[in-house]
């Protein structure tokens, strides 16, 4: 999700690559079933059509009307939803989430399962939502989004790690001033509300 950092360093009138390179990786990950029973996952949206066409004839067409969905629904919820304050559920509550409200009745898993019917494509397309730290039979179908981030956006490395995108965040908030205080107990968390403007 190359967006979201992008979003943060721009906040700061910077991009990313005043700190770190990405790579795109094609492949972009290897999917292992058993010990010897892999597949690789291509790098390319194309490619990844043609190796589901290949495993299961007719499912790529079922893969793209899929993907248009989790594309509409991480433009809502990465561009729309996450970056709010947080205060209240009805945040959540949008035009646009009130005609998908559908999908947070159905999970992730009755969705696949509904179209694919390959054991090792239905286990490519759940996997994603491990990222949560939810299971596919109880995560909302809302969330196919993050099926978008992995094929739709790609899968990215910085060169030299992760470690370089947190340095490259530590060096930002060290060039605006903040103090980096490691290797010490907490002792204290102070809060500081700050009245809104025009409230």
């Amino acid at each position: 999700m190359p967006d979201v950092f992008e979003k943060f360093f721009s906040d700061f009138n910077k991009v990313p690559s005043d700190y770190y390179r990405l790579n795109k990786l094609d492949p972009a990950y290897q999917v292992y079933f058993a010990k010897e029973n892999s597949k690789l996952v291509p790098g390319k949206i194309e490619e990844i059509h043609s190796m589901f066409e290949a495993e299961e004839k007719g499912s790529s067409k079922h893969l793209r009307e899929f993907l248009i969905s989790a594309r509409n629904n991480y433009n809502t919820a990465i561009k729309d939803l996450v970056y709010k304050p947080g205060e209240s559920i009805s945040e959540l509550i949008t035009p646009v989430t009130i005609k998908r409200a559908g999908q947070f009745f159905s999970t992730i898993r009755k969705t696949i399962r509904k179209n694919i019917k390959n054991e090792k494509l239905i286990k490519i397309l759940e996997f994603p939502v491990l990222f949560l730290g939810a299971k596919p039979s109880n995560t909302p179908s809302f969330y196919n989004f993050m099926n978008y981030a992995g094929f739709g956006l790609g899968t990215w490395h910085p060169n030299g790690g992760m470690y370089t995108v947190v340095n490259g965040m530590l060096t930002l908030a060290q060039s605006l001033g903040v103090e980096f205080i490691t290797q010490a107990n907490v002792e204290q968390i102070k809060v500081e509300l700050q009245q809104k403007i025009g409230q």
